[in-house]
């Protein structure tokens, strides 16, 4: 019983620590929507909004039009990649 508590104890150690390593290789950088569609999918439609940081990278992220109001200008912080 014993081994296989220190087992799960180590494991959950290594689970940890490398989902920790994993967060530190993303910086949050503020990004602001530039250009909002609507798309016609399958049994709805949805927005697509871009997003535009200040290194001029480009996010595309899909909503549903009835949750949310998102209007151009408006920001959010984002995850990039270092």
């Amino acid at each position: 019983m014993k081994t296989s508590l220190v087992a799960l104890a180590m494991l959950a150690a290594i689970g940890c620590t490398n989902s920790f390593r994993e967060i530190q290789q993303a910086d949050m950088v503020k990004a602001q929507v530039v250009k909002i569609d609507t798309i016609w999918r399958h049994p709805e439609r949805v927005k697509q909004l871009t997003w535009k940081d200040s290194d001029d990278i480009r996010y595309i992220t899909y909503v549903s039009i009835y949750n949310e109001l998102y209007s151009l200008g408006s920001s959010m912080y984002v995850m990039r990649r270092r």
